[in-house]
């Protein structure tokens, strides 16, 4: 069986269609990245196969890790011991992106009218670092700790 796009490179190939100037191309995907190295870190965990999990700080313009930890469990507790030493290394970041986790942010309370802030959120603004939040269900804005993540889990080392 050929496939669609197949038999479209086939076909103006063998003088039977040609080519229309008027039709639209696929866009390209669009990358980002900040421009200064410390404009913006990303965060994220990931658990590991022997089911203790993985923390990383990513600099989103080099994509450098500046600071890694496995714990055996995800807390907001373990992930600033692990910023605080990458910011001791590394400086204090500007920004820091994360997803929705328990462990990054606070969910608003139905009982309550206002959003509690939870450690990891208290950290960040006793620092001055903005903290941003990627797009629910969208993982690839923070996909620079995602693919960190694919990228070591191919690794036999850990």
């Amino acid at each position: 069986m050929i496939a669609k796009d197949n038999i479209h490179k086939i076909l103006p190939e063998s003088g039977l269609a040609r080519e229309e100037r008027t039709k639209k191309k696929q866009c390209t995907y669009v990358k980002y990245e900040r421009e200064y190295s410390n404009t913006l870190w990303h965060a994220d965990y990931t658990q590991l196969k022997d089911k203790r999990w993985l923390i990383v700080f990513i600099v989103d313009s080099s994509r450098f890790v500046v600071g890694y930890g496995v714990f055996d469990n995800a807390t907001a507790e373990n992930a600033i011991t692990v910023l605080e030493q990458a910011c001791l290394e590394h400086e204090t970041p500007y920004s820091v992106m994360t997803d929705h986790g328990s462990q990054f942010y606070a969910m608003e309370s139905r009982t309550k009218s206002r959003k509690e802030h939870i450690e990891f959120e208290k950290h960040l603004k006793k620092n001055n670092t903005r903290h941003i939040l990627a797009r629910v269900g969208h993982p690839q804005t923070n996909g620079k700790a995602k693919r960190r993540f694919r990228v070591q889990a191919q690794d036999q080392t850990l």
